[in-house]
């Protein structure tokens, strides 16, 4: 987990610098915790 949340790290400083790539990113982060969620209620 701690790896995922280096490379999380890593994914925004670079997005900070590219706001299309940043939206992106959120988008993505906002899909995978909304799968995330459904699947913890499974």
């Amino acid at each position: 987990m701690t790896g995922f949340m280096n490379w999380l790290g890593q994914g925004l400083q670079t997005a900070g610098s590219i706001p299309y790539v940043g939206f992106k990113l959120l988008v993505i982060l906002g899909i995978v915790w909304i799968v995330w969620t459904i699947w913890e209620h499974m």
